[in-house]
């Protein structure tokens, strides 16, 4: 019988023998999890994107004609991730079959973390645990960041246009304070963060600061250069540092604005986040906006 947890993961298993896949998602829904299994990438692909996983588990190959397949949905973990609503997108757990140090940094460059296949599964069991454990977390008591806008007439135009940018907060448990000292540059940035829900490029996020018209009235005659993009990343993580220890939280900037893996350049936010737009002379409302 299942054991009653509120961190309930779903999970998908990727790994190339059955006789491997079924006994390990047989003790995950033991477990509580919901659990499927797939042998290629395409059909794994469309679990992802249709399903939203909290993890992946799989190995480098599922065999001689899909060599890389593991690895490749690894890396498709991480460029769709999608940091919505305290959702922190898909994680990878990935095996490799021996201690061997080149094996292991070619799998963590996906973003993945790494364990050598053991003859059993209690590691893994171990590590599934850990993740469902922090989400809990996360998705009940962690921190909370909201932008507001607010906005002329009947609805939010879809890109904005008709918005005014209000200012952010940090809130954690039945505390907030307003995120200070924002620049225009860093105001833009974080507009750019919550209106896409996938993780962008620095060249992406140049391009929406330029195409937008209501980033473009909050720059001025400001510009967000794309090799300025890391650096102001960076500052606006500070920002995040400084409310989070003002609230006493038992967070860091990361949790809002995690640190990139080696090699990737893919911004996004993280955490329970949302956009919030307040009618001039009405009560408010939430919304995504997506630009």
């Amino acid at each position: 019988m299942p054991i009653d947890q509120p961190t309930q993961l779903k999970i998908i298993i990727a790994l190339q023998r059955d006789e491997e896949a079924g006994p390990l998602g047989h003790e995950l829904e033991c477990l509580g999890h919901r659990v499927t299994s797939c042998r290629d990438l395409g059909e794994a692909t469309r679990w992802l994107r249709d399903w939203r996983p909290d993890l992946v588990v799989t190995e480098e190959g599922l065999g001689r004609k899909q060599p890389d397949v593991g690895l490749r949905l690894a890396e498709y973990c991480r460029a769709t991730d999608d940091h919505v609503n305290g959702w922190p997108g898909t994680r990878t757990l990935m095996f490799i079959p021996i201690p061997d140090w080149e094996r292991f940094k070619r799998a963590q460059k996906t973003g993945a973390h790494v364990i050598v296949k053991g003859a059993n599964f209690d590691s893994t069991i171990r590590y599934i645990q850990t993740i469902a454990d922090d989400l809990i977390t996360d998705r009940i008591i962690g921190p909370v960041l909201t932008g507001m806008h607010k906005f002329e007439g009947d609805a939010p135009h879809t890109k904005c246009e008709n918005c005014e940018w209000i200012g952010a907060t940090v809130s954690y448990c039945n505390s907030h304070v307003d995120l200070q000292g924002l620049t225009p540059v860093r105001i833009a940035l974080l507009n750019a963060l919550l209106f896409r829900r996938r993780g962008q490029s620095p060249s992406a996020i140049a391009d929406i600061c330029l195409e937008s018209h209501f980033i473009k009235r909050i720059l001025q005659k400001h510009v967000v250069r794309e090799s300025a993009i890391k650096m102001e990343v960076t500052r606006l993580r500070r920002h995040f540092d400084d409310e989070l220890h003002a609230l006493g939280a038992p967070y860091t900037g990361k949790h809002f604005l995690p640190y990139l893996s080696h090699g990737a350049g893919i911004y996004c936010l993280s955490g329970n986040r949302r956009l919030v737009h307040i009618p001039v002379a009405d009560s408010w409302y939430e919304a995504d906006t997506i630009i």
